[in-house]
């Protein structure tokens, strides 16, 4: 089992550089970010096939195993930004 972390900011930088706090305690809605991490992850996968990382896999599998992972509501775990 693989274990992902990343770490979000509870705020982001604008185009002029300047620092811009989060209007709520997520920086991200949690929907949209699951959402996102799971259309990266899928995306990635399959840059990876087309590459021939992932040639153990026949394609007819592979690509059948990603539309119904596309398909599924993934869970994002994400937490309250704490303030210090």
């Amino acid at each position: 089992m693989s274990l992902i972390i990343r770490l979000v900011p509870g705020g982001a930088l604008g185009d002029s550089g300047d620092w811009h706090q989060a209007k709520s305690t997520y920086l991200f809605p949690v929907k949209a970010l699951s959402r996102h991490y799971r259309g990266n992850f899928v995306s990635r996968l399959r840059e990876a096939k087309k590459q021939g990382l992932l040639d153990k896999i026949p394609d007819d599998k592979f690509s059948q195993t990603l539309d119904q992972v596309m398909g599924k509501a993934w869970v994002v775990y994400s937490t309250k930004s704490r303030r210090f």
